[in-house]
């Protein structure tokens, strides 16, 4: 009889219990579906194009909201052109091009290298429909800019070009100003990309600044002025 209890224990503790294989089947299908998932997000982290992929390459993005003027400093990343030759549509599908944020302003002095930069801005919807990027040394000899204003920041037809720098006419700016001006839409686009081309026999030094109509106008009074008043010129003085 005892012989016979202890066969049927032992069976008891070797059978499966249905509740037990229901949970083993419902926690495995849990961890199958989440390495599911996480090899789906590798995959498609994998299958970005080059420009979103090193996005945490970049600098971070300037926000724009109620104020009036934002600098550019700290908002930069750099990239060096040795012989030249690259294009933004190379820079946009190249899988090596790699941007190094810049800690402050760029300051690269004498180079015969071109030098390349990129920023991204960020309206929200406290900032006004367009704005202006504003660049600055005013020597630099020839200098490209390239603002966003198509929808996929991967197409080279999404950017307006800006012919800027000394060599170029004044009158042929987009907007008349002693520095480089250039104007952006901000009400369509959630993320606005620039890059610039620097080429300049001069030292490559840039800074900048982002600016409001009103807060453009505020900057460049106040700028004539001081530079007015330290040349000894009249508040209407152009600086340099």
């Amino acid at each position: 009889m005892i012989d016979s209890v202890s066969k049927k224990i032992r069976a008891a503790n070797f059978r499966p219990d249905s509740r037990l294989r229901t949970n083993l089947t419902s926690h495995g299908c849990a961890l199958l579906k989440k390495l599911l998932a996480l090899t789906a997000i590798t995959i498609a982290l994998l299958l970005l194009p080059p420009s979103l992929a090193t996005a945490t390459n970049q600098a971070p993005a300037l926000l724009l909201g109620a104020g009036a003027d934002y600098s550019l400093e700290g908002h930069l990343a750099v990239m060096s052109d040795s012989d030249g030759r690259l294009t933004l549509a190379e820079i946009l599908s190249s899988t090596t091009a790699e941007f190094t944020p810049v800690a402050g302003t760029l300051r690269r002095g004498y180079t015969a290298e071109a030098t390349w930069l990129h920023l991204t801005l960020i309206p929200t919807a406290q900032f006004p429909a367009g704005g202006y990027l504003r660049f600055a040394p005013a020597y630099l000899d020839n200098l490209e800019v390239y603002v966003q204003t198509g929808s996929d920041p991967r197409q080279p037809s999404s950017y307006q070009r800006y012919r800027l720098g000394d060599l170029q006419p004044a009158s042929s700016r987009p907007v008349l100003h002693p520095h480089f001006v250039v104007p952006f839409a901000a009400a369509d686009l959630e993320e606005i990309n620039a890059y610039l081309r620097i080429v300049t026999r001069t030292p490559t030094d840039l800074y900048g600044s982002v600016h409001t109509e009103a807060g453009l106008v505020t900057f460049t009074h106040h700028n004539a002025l001081i530079h007015g008043g330290l040349s000894g010129g009249h508040p209407g003085h152009c600086p340099d």
